[in-house]
């Protein structure tokens, strides 16, 4: 009616065009293909939409989103994660120069006043740019690493020892919540506080001994001081 469908060619391209409001194309299955008979995209009734590359498939839409096969490339761009009643987040290609930023906004449901919680930079480093920030490892959260902003804290989140090994197997400090904090010499216990004061252990069977040693002419003095009277 009118001419609102046209099929003309124009050297070198041939045309569809619908000049009224919409075009549909109905059919349980529709293919397009290159002069070749490559793929190029397939719609399925009830189903998947498929695009391809080169004859091979590329992107299929799924029931609750989409399928990049093989690579998915986000050039200089933003990935939004976004639910209704909540902080958004999103993942930035370019934050700070050429670093990747993961960022969350401050207000649920807006798109508006991110800050960037952790940032991966151009050189590979791994930060945690804010202040009072947590690095939390374990299931529960169970060892936490932050800057308080003034202090640096490595704190044990649960009743467990926390220990420092010099190598794999070979403790070098342990602490136990609410009682001792132990040094060690070649992983042998050397050294623990009690609820009185200090011990000095020998692990190996010897002689437990405290040194305390002066170098060159300078000369080294223990103290020893009791408050109080009596013995």
């Amino acid at each position: 009616n009118g001419g609102d469908l046209k099929l003309f060619h124009t050297n070198p391209n041939s045309y569809i065009q619908d000049g009224s409001s919409s075009l549909a194309i109905s059919s349980a299955r529709i293919d397009l293909n290159s002069a070749s008979g490559q793929s190029m995209a397939r719609l399925y009734q009830g189903a998947q939409v498929e695009l391809y590359h080169s004859n091979t498939k590329r992107l299929e839409t799924l029931s609750n989103g989409v399928r990049a096969v093989n690579q998915f490339f986000v050039s200089e761009g933003t990935i939004s994660l976004e639910k209704p009643g909540v902080h958004h987040h999103r993942i930035i290609a370019n934050d700070t120069g050429n670093d990747l930023g993961f960022q969350q906004s401050s207000d649920t449901g807006s798109n508006t006043n991110f800050t960037t919680y952790l940032r991966i930079d151009d050189g590979g480093d791994i930060a945690l740019p804010q202040d009072n920030q947590s690095l939390k490892i374990g299931a529960s959260g169970d060892l936490s690493l932050y800057h308080s902003g003034s202090f640096n804290f490595l704190v044990n989140n649960n009743s467990k020892n926390f220990v420092i090994q010099a190598k794999n197997g070979e403790n070098a400090f342990l602490c136990v919540p609410d009682a001792e904090v132990a040094l060690y010499h070649n992983n042998h216990k050397t050294c623990e506080t009690t609820t009185e004061g200090l011990r000095i252990l020998d692990g190996t069977g010897s002689t437990a001994t405290l040194e305390v040693k002066s170098t060159g002419t300078n000369r080294a003095d223990l103290r020893v001081l009791a408050a109080g009277t009596g013995n």
